[in-house]
Protein backbone atom coordinates (compact mmCIF):
# COMPACT_ATOMS: atom_id res chain seq x y z
CA UNK A 1 0.00 0.00 0.00
CA UNK A 2 1.40 3.35 -1.02
CA UNK A 3 1.17 6.26 1.39
CA UNK A 4 1.39 9.89 0.43
CA UNK A 5 3.59 12.39 2.17
CA UNK A 6 2.08 15.46 3.67
CA UNK A 7 3.76 18.78 4.13
CA UNK A 8 3.68 21.70 6.52
CA UNK A 9 1.46 23.76 4.18
CA UNK A 10 -1.01 20.87 3.90
CA UNK A 11 -1.42 20.79 7.67
CA UNK A 12 -1.58 24.57 7.92
CA UNK A 13 -4.37 24.71 5.34
CA UNK A 14 -6.24 21.99 7.18
CA UNK A 15 -5.97 23.90 10.47
CA UNK A 16 -7.47 26.98 8.82
CA UNK A 17 -10.78 25.10 8.86
CA UNK A 18 -10.87 25.45 12.66
CA UNK A 19 -12.49 28.72 13.73
CA UNK A 20 -12.36 30.51 17.04
CA UNK A 21 -16.07 30.35 17.91
CA UNK A 22 -16.04 33.74 19.65
CA UNK A 23 -14.99 35.79 16.62
CA UNK A 24 -15.13 33.48 13.61
CA UNK A 25 -11.46 33.83 12.63
CA UNK A 26 -9.47 30.67 11.92
CA UNK A 27 -6.89 29.64 14.52
CA UNK A 28 -3.97 29.94 12.10
CA UNK A 29 -4.63 33.59 11.25
CA UNK A 30 -5.46 34.27 14.89
CA UNK A 31 -1.92 33.18 15.73
CA UNK A 32 -2.80 30.23 17.94
CA UNK A 33 -0.59 27.69 16.15
CA UNK A 34 2.99 27.78 17.40
CA UNK A 35 4.47 24.62 15.92
CA UNK A 36 3.67 21.86 13.44
CA UNK A 37 5.75 18.70 13.30
CA UNK A 38 4.99 15.90 10.88
CA UNK A 39 6.54 12.53 11.76
CA UNK A 40 6.10 10.36 8.67
CA UNK A 41 7.94 7.38 10.21
CA UNK A 42 5.52 7.06 13.13
CA UNK A 43 2.52 8.58 11.32
CA UNK A 44 1.96 11.46 13.73
CA UNK A 45 1.16 15.13 13.33
CA UNK A 46 2.16 17.08 16.42
CA UNK A 47 0.70 20.51 16.99
CA UNK A 48 1.80 22.98 19.67
CA UNK A 49 -0.77 25.69 20.11
CA UNK A 50 -2.05 28.27 22.52
CA UNK A 51 -5.30 30.05 23.30
CA UNK A 52 -5.97 33.76 23.56
CA UNK A 53 -6.22 33.32 27.33
CA UNK A 54 -5.67 30.49 29.79
CA UNK A 55 -9.29 30.89 30.86
CA UNK A 56 -10.77 30.47 27.39
CA UNK A 57 -14.03 28.57 27.91
CA UNK A 58 -13.85 27.23 24.34
CA UNK A 59 -10.31 25.85 24.71
CA UNK A 60 -11.29 22.19 24.89
CA UNK A 61 -13.65 22.59 21.96
CA UNK A 62 -10.98 24.28 19.84
CA UNK A 63 -8.41 21.59 20.64
CA UNK A 64 -10.91 18.83 19.85
CA UNK A 65 -11.72 20.53 16.55
CA UNK A 66 -8.01 20.55 15.69
CA UNK A 67 -7.81 16.81 16.32
CA UNK A 68 -10.99 16.12 14.35
CA UNK A 69 -9.98 18.11 11.27
CA UNK A 70 -6.54 16.48 11.19
CA UNK A 71 -8.01 12.98 11.55
CA UNK A 72 -10.44 13.71 8.71
CA UNK A 73 -7.89 15.26 6.36
CA UNK A 74 -5.01 12.90 7.20
CA UNK A 75 -6.58 9.59 8.29
CA UNK A 76 -3.27 7.73 8.15
CA UNK A 77 -1.83 10.00 10.87
CA UNK A 78 -2.47 10.35 14.58
CA UNK A 79 -2.85 13.97 15.72
CA UNK A 80 -1.14 14.95 18.96
CA UNK A 81 -2.17 18.40 20.18
CA UNK A 82 -0.39 20.11 23.05
CA UNK A 83 -1.33 23.37 24.68
CA UNK A 84 1.18 25.94 25.86
CA UNK A 85 1.01 29.47 27.15
CA UNK A 86 4.70 30.18 26.62
CA UNK A 87 5.00 32.53 24.95
CA UNK A 88 1.77 34.15 25.95
CA UNK A 89 -0.54 34.97 23.05
CA UNK A 90 -0.80 38.65 22.08
CA UNK A 91 -2.76 40.43 19.31
CA UNK A 92 0.52 40.97 17.46
CA UNK A 93 0.41 37.27 16.52
CA UNK A 94 -2.62 37.84 14.29
CA UNK A 95 -1.70 37.55 10.61
CA UNK A 96 -2.29 40.39 8.15
CA UNK A 97 -5.18 38.41 6.69
CA UNK A 98 -6.62 38.01 10.18
CA UNK A 99 -6.29 41.72 10.86
CA UNK A 100 -8.15 42.48 7.64
CA UNK A 101 -10.88 40.05 8.66
CA UNK A 102 -11.20 41.59 12.11
CA UNK A 103 -11.29 45.07 10.62
CA UNK A 104 -14.43 43.99 8.78
CA UNK A 105 -15.78 41.81 11.57
CA UNK A 106 -19.30 42.36 12.88
CA UNK A 107 -19.82 43.98 16.27
CA UNK A 108 -18.58 41.72 19.06
CA UNK A 109 -21.50 40.36 21.15
CA UNK A 110 -22.00 41.95 24.57
CA UNK A 111 -21.56 38.54 26.20
CA UNK A 112 -17.88 38.61 25.15
CA UNK A 113 -17.05 42.26 25.77
CA UNK A 114 -15.36 43.05 29.04
CA UNK A 115 -15.57 39.52 30.44
CA UNK A 116 -13.05 39.25 33.30
CA UNK A 117 -13.04 35.44 33.29
CA UNK A 118 -10.87 35.27 30.21
CA UNK A 119 -13.04 35.91 27.19
CA UNK A 120 -10.69 38.83 26.58
CA UNK A 121 -10.75 38.41 22.82
CA UNK A 122 -13.76 40.69 22.54
CA UNK A 123 -12.11 43.45 24.54
CA UNK A 124 -9.12 43.89 22.28
CA UNK A 125 -11.02 43.23 19.05
CA UNK A 126 -13.44 46.00 19.90
CA UNK A 127 -10.65 48.35 20.97
CA UNK A 128 -8.13 47.70 18.20
CA UNK A 129 -10.28 46.92 15.17
CA UNK A 130 -13.32 49.14 15.67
Amino acid sequence: METSQIGYQDVLESLKKVLDPEIGLNIVDLGLIYEINIHENIRQIRIAMTLTTQFCPMGNSIMESVKQVLMKDFPEFIPIVSLTFVPEWTPELISEEGQRFLGKAPQIPDSIQGNKEGLGVGKWVKKIFK
